[in-house]
């Protein structure tokens, strides 16, 4: 099965705090912003055989 990335939803949250829970020994920040970033939109993961297994925040920054 093919990787694909797609937009965030709701559901992924588990598998997001698995990924926060093992990067930076626990203290990476993506727990805490999964609910805001969703809010946002441009918030994608990486799939794999019904797993997520990545994640890509885009954020416009305008001068």
């Amino acid at each position: 099965m093919e990787p694909i990335i797609r937009p965030a939803r709701p559901e992924d949250k588990p598998f997001i705090d698995e990924i926060a829970r093992l990067t930076w020994e626990g203290e990476d920040y993506l727990a805490r912003v999964f609910d805001s970033w969703l809010r946002e939109g441009n918030f994608y993961v990486l799939e794999l055989e019904g797993k997520v297994i990545g994640t890509a925040k885009l954020t416009v920054l305008q001068s």
